[in-house]
């Protein structure tokens, strides 16, 4: 598989991922995201791996809260002002939800 991915490809981050690349937390949940697209998920290994070791994250993954947390999280990390408090109790609140659906 690794081998077969075109340079340019939607593919490409992920793959280099796998190669000891990192993602950013709006790629990952992309990836995620794509787990879930029925009836061909786009990475259907990552699918199966999710289902069997972050039974959690699989089965109450929430696209918008995901895409919430990181708009948040990019706005407070790249935005360049001040994160309202309560902006900041909620990217507490959805991080925690994040965290508890891998390890919880």
């Amino acid at each position: 598989m690794l081998e077969q991915t075109a340079p340019g490809s939607s593919e490409e981050k992920f793959v280099r991922y796998l190669k000891g690349s990192r993602l950013t937390l709006g790629e990952m949940i992309f990836e995620i995201d794509g787990t879930r697209r029925f009836p061909k998920p786009q990475y259907p290994d990552l699918r199966a791996w999710l289902q069997s070791n972050a039974r959690r994250l699989s089965l109450e993954w929430d696209p918008k809260r995901a895409g919430r947390l990181n708009d948040l999280r990019r706005s407070a990390s790249h935005g360049g002002s001040d994160v309202s408090e309560q902006d900041a109790s909620e990217l507490y609140d959805l991080s925690v939800w994040l965290v508890d659906l891998l390890y919880g």
